[in-house]
């Protein structure tokens, strides 16, 4: 079949059906990879001795390089939505409506479940604990009741990327429209989000004990969520070939010993390997099965608490008993999550189509 136009740098076809990706295989293997990396870690009381990543390269966990994937990813598809929806109220209603039903659930049971399960012989629930909770949920922070009895002091490690995540929707909003999506301005997005990381590997070189957290989180965040941005504005432009995510998947390789510049790496390498796995490679069973059903998100939400039931019911298990536990625990909860709140909740915010509101700036 012919192309109307021919871009200057081809790149292969893209699949017939939209959901015809391997996007949905890549988010649960990155929730997967959460799992593992937080098995070691709630086991090694925050550390991370036997996690397997780390022991390798000593500058990045599995989770690390799980969360930045998911951006990179979210990048890509944020900006594709904002570029096909044709309102902002519309773009805003299916971001929140995404986002919050299941975390709002996982939030409460975490805290009015988990944890006087696990905390049944030393209590923390009171009245001042739940009010504090309170005031936390509207900004998609992760819950911080106190730990009494147990080895770890986050009641669920997932939630962290959450509110990182909401904000830099926005910034796609934000940014689509000032019309920095526009050809002749887009290229302002990747020097942005070289700049953001540019400005986390200076930070890193000077970092102490008492660095900003939520300022380095971000710079890192937002420099691997633009560069996700990067590869859907720039999709026609950039070639996804066999041998360059070779080349990416070596330069990855070195560059992640360096602590300075993996995550540069990541964003630009990892991008490469992400979206040509995506995007040119055949399209797995897998994948099709979780494009329609997107039990990703519940799976990266629920595994945490699963993980501290297990470790509460068994105090001895071990790091690979305790993934292989959760895997299809939490990938059940996800399952049913999506098809009870978080598809509904997609098909309320679809709503916002028919409602008249002034065209998005695209061009």
């Amino acid at each position: 079949m012919k192309s109307r136009s021919k871009p200057k740098h081809p790149i292969p076809a893209a699949p017939a059906r939209p959901r015809d990706n391997n996007f949905g295989f890549l988010r649960v293997f990155f929730s997967a990879l959460v799992i593992v990396s937080h098995s070691s870690h709630m086991l090694d009381h925050g550390g991370y001795t036997h996690e397997p990543l780390w022991r390798i390269f000593h500058t990045q966990t599995l989770g690390d390089l799980a969360v930045d994937g998911f951006f990179l990813i979210s990048g890509y598809l944020v900006t594709k939505s904002f570029m096909q929806t044709k309102s902002l109220a519309s773009f805003l209603a299916k971001r929140v409506l995404r986002i919050y039903p299941a975390y709002l659930l996982a939030f409460w049971a975490s805290i009015l479940i988990i944890l006087p399960y696990a905390t049944a012989q030393n209590p923390v629930l009171t009245w001042p604990v739940l009010l504090h909770q309170l005031g936390r949920w509207p900004l998609l922070l992760e819950p911080d009741p106190p730990m009494n009895g147990l080895p770890f002091t986050e009641l669920n490690l997932s939630m962290w990327t959450l509110g990182y995540e909401f904000r830099l929707y926005l910034m796609v909003a934000f940014l689509g429209l000032i019309g920095a999506f526009a050809a002749r301005w887009r290229a302002a997005v990747p020097a942005g989000a070289a700049l953001l990381l540019a400005l986390h590997v200076a930070a890193v070189g000077t970092a102490t004990a008492d660095a900003d957290p939520v300022t380095m989180n971000f710079l890192r965040l937002g420099g691997i969520f633009g560069f996700g941005m990067s590869f859907h504005l720039f999709r026609e432009n950039i070639r996804l070939t066999n041998k360059g995510a070779l080349i990416a998947a070596a330069l990855l390789f070195a560059l992640c010993f360096s602590l300075r510049l993996i995550d540069p790496a990541v964003g630009i390498c990892g991008g490469y390997i992400v979206f040509w796995f995506a995007r040119t490679c055949p399209v797995l069973r897998l994948s099709r099965f979780t494009n329609q059903t997107d039990i990703s998100y519940g799976l990266y939400l629920y595994a945490c608490p699963v993980q501290i039931l297990l470790i509460a019911t068994n105090p001895t298990i071990n790091c690979w008993l305790l993934t292989v536990l959760t895997l299809p625990l939490a990938g059940l909860l996800g399952l049913i999550s999506w098809t009870a709140l978080e598809k509904p909740a997609l098909a309320f915010a679809h709503r916002f189509h028919a409602k008249p509101a002034p065209a998005l700036k695209r061009k």
